[in-house]
């Protein structure tokens, strides 16, 4: 399970717990404690809520196609691209200003990128 996953699944249990908690059982829990404990309570779970929306949010970012025309890539940073004129996408790294492919024979410099994406964290052992 990747950290999306995990930050999703959090989210989803930590509202259902929300939820799923009888209003009126949520409101008698809260009158019986003091009034401190009552806006604590209600914080943690806004501030929970709050930081895995923000969590959830970073890592779609980190997977969303990113138009050349928008942004390129950081110098020497290698990615996968989505080039236009074979219709495919392909690993690259980005190097003065194009899109270089490492092949067997020779280098190929990719002319038509519209979109690329940073690769994927690599996964733990």
């Amino acid at each position: 399970m990747d950290k999306l996953e995990i930050a999703l699944q959090q989210e989803m249990q930590l509202r259902a717990g929300i939820i799923k908690q009888p209003l009126e059982g949520l409101l008698y829990d809260l009158d019986l404690m003091p009034e401190q404990c009552k806006s604590g309570i209600a914080n943690l779970r806004r501030i929970a809520v709050e930081k895995l929306c923000k969590e959830i949010e970073r890592l779609k970012k980190e997977r969303q196609w990113i138009r050349t025309k928008d942004e390129f890539p950081k110098e020497c940073q290698v990615v996968i691209c989505y080039d236009n004129q074979s219709e495919r996408i392909k690993e690259a790294i980005f190097y003065n200003g194009s899109f270089d492919v490492d092949s067997i024979d020779n280098e190929i410099i990719l002319t038509d990128v519209t979109h690329w994406m940073a690769l994927p964290e690599v996964p733990e052992k």
